[in-house]
């Protein structure tokens, strides 16, 4: 009878491409968020300029869509205010997307796998602008090929095991 018990409350496992995927975003949400707290601690330092110190493809995306507003709005890019306003919204979209959400999805929650999906796709277009645009911009290093290689792997993972994981998940 205890067996029995045992079995019934086991779950299955997690698909094993949703677990590289979400340990993966951990890793960069991570990196990211270091990466965002050395910028915040250099604008206190510098306050010319900003360095991004750890680059990953989330802050090379960020990065390229704060350069397309300062490109619309060319006031934004003259003020500290919006140096510190971008790397806080930088620092919480890495939270957000890369570090709860990776972890929600290992936790077997249904809607995290949507928010991740939606995190990746944020940063696409963006990646898109910044690639495009790496002759024209002054402050920001290059984004090359190679930073559509990782949000598109993580694309793949979760949605080649999005029906075995709304199985699984509570």
């Amino acid at each position: 009878m205890e067996q029995n018990n045992q079995q019934v409350s086991q779950k299955p496992p997690l698909p094993i491409k949703t677990k590289i995927a979400a340990w993966i975003m951990i890793i960069f949400g991570i990196l990211t968020i270091l990466g965002s707290l050395y910028s915040l601690l250099l604008l206190f330092i510098y306050t010319e300029g900003v360095s991004y110190g750890v680059r990953t493809w989330v802050s090379d995306a960020f990065l390229s869509f704060f350069d397309f507003l300062s490109k619309l709005f060319p006031i934004l890019s003259y003020s500290i205010t919006w140096s510190f306003l971008r790397i806080i919204l930088f620092f919480i979209y890495a939270l957000v997307f890369f570090i709860l959400v990776p972890i929600s999805i290992l936790k077997r929650r249904k809607m995290a796998q949507k928010f991740a999906i939606i995190g990746i796709l944020l940063s696409l277009p963006s990646l898109f602008y910044g690639f495009y645009a790496k002759y024209y911009r002054n402050n920001i290093p290059p984004i090359s090929l190679g930073d559509f290689l990782y949000p598109s792997i993580l694309l793949i993972l979760l949605l080649l095991d999005r029906k075995n994981f709304w199985k699984i998940a509570s």
